[in-house]
């Protein structure tokens, strides 16, 4: 699922990419102080059935410092123009085929002659959207923290192993924070310059503006909140779990310790632990076995800024279920731990994968 969401994003990313550079080349070409004559070679204004819109095509030729050009642009970074109401049947009559007409050339694109001076509303609402959509399909595209790897507890006796992430934590808030304010610098930057520089012609299109900014300011908070969110998460309640085994056996027990930081003056009613079985069907996990087994004398231990509790509960696995390998379908079993403390402030609520033989 994940590679979809990338595919997603590779191709908002491109279409930023073009949007882009039609906003650079409204910006840079609306600087032209250059009008030469020209000539119009093609005047056309279709309308479709319903008649509230209509396309307007207009070729025109020019010379500039001796070399002759050809160019579409109505404004600087459109050829076609889509207009409202009888706007567009005004346009085509304004620069009927054969006509003499100025034409604005800027001296770093001179084969981009344009003949009314403006900036469209379409390229600022479509840059934010494919922005937005870019932080928001790379946000599916972020690994999940499963916890897969173990490390031996030195100093602990019997022997316990701390079941670690594979995926870094501080990579994702990080991602959503800068992400988040990447998108809202952008959206506050490329939105108010476009209400602003819209051409008296093209204020109608500002209703494409106005959602698509909204839009991207809502992806924009989204992404910071939840970044802001995980890391409080991860510095206010920080969690371990161990395990007493490298690899929990079948009809064995296994020993889960789980610790977790709290503010001193926080109350633990309980801990939930949780070993659960699932089996892969399709692009889904079924639920083979579940249990869960509640700590309500879970130990609090004093540490010089924040209190630690430590819960611990004990399993049996069951020898019927599948181990994590292969089961006899020749499909993985995933066995993971869930922990949920009831306490006041943020759970981190993750889970933690562990093998089963």
């Amino acid at each position: 699922m994940r590679w979809i969401w990338i595919l997603f994003m590779i191709a908002s990313a491109i279409f930023a990419v073009f949007q882009a550079r039609a906003l650079l080349d409204q910006f840079v070409l609306n600087q032209a102080t250059t009008q030469v004559q020209g000539i119009v070679t093609r005047s056309d204004a279709q309308s479709p059935r319903h008649r509230v819109h209509g396309r307007v095509w207009i070729t025109f030729t020019y010379e500039y410092n001796g070399a002759r050009y050809e160019s579409e642009r109505i404004y600087a970074a459109d050829c076609i123009l889509l207009m409202e109401g009888p706007k567009y049947q005004e346009l085509a009559a304004r620069f009927a085929a054969g006509s003499s007409v100025s034409v604005w050339v800027s001296d770093r694109a001179p084969e981009k002659g344009f003949l009314l001076k403006g900036s469209r509303a379409e390229p600022f609402a479509f840059f934010l959207l494919a922005c937005m959509s870019v932080v928001s399909f790379g946000m599916g595209a972020l690994p999940q923290a499963r916890k897969v790897s173990m490390t031996l507890v030195r100093g602990v006796t019997p022997a316990l192993w701390e079941l670690r992430s594979a995926s870094s934590v501080r990579a994702r808030w990080l991602t959503k924070l800068l992400g988040g304010g990447v998108l809202l610098a952008l959206t506050l930057l490329v939105g108010i310059y476009g209400w602003v520089s819209v051409s008296q012609e093209d204020r109608n299109k500002l209703w494409l503006l106005l959602p698509a900014a909204l839009a991207s300011l809502y992806a924009a908070g989204y992404m910071l909140v939840s970044g802001g969110g995980l890391w409080y998460s991860r510095h206010a309640a920080s969690m371990r779990v161990m395990v007493d085994r490298v690899r929990a056996r079948r009809g064995e027990p296994l020993r889960i310790v789980v610790e977790r930081s709290v503010r001193k003056s926080a109350a633990v009613q309980a801990v939930d632990v949780t070993l659960r079985c699932d089996k892969p069907v399709g692009k889904q996990y079924e639920l083979l076995w579940s249990k869960t087994a509640q700590v309500m004398d879970a130990e609090k231990i004093s540490a010089a800024k924040r209190d630690v509790v430590r819960a611990v509960a004990t399993f049996v696995v069951p020898v019927e279920m599948p181990p994590s390998n292969n089961d006899e379908d020749g499909q993985p079993a995933m066995w993971s731990v869930y922990v949920h403390t009831h306490a006041k402030g943020p759970d981190p609520s993750e889970s933690w994968e562990i093998p089963v033989d």
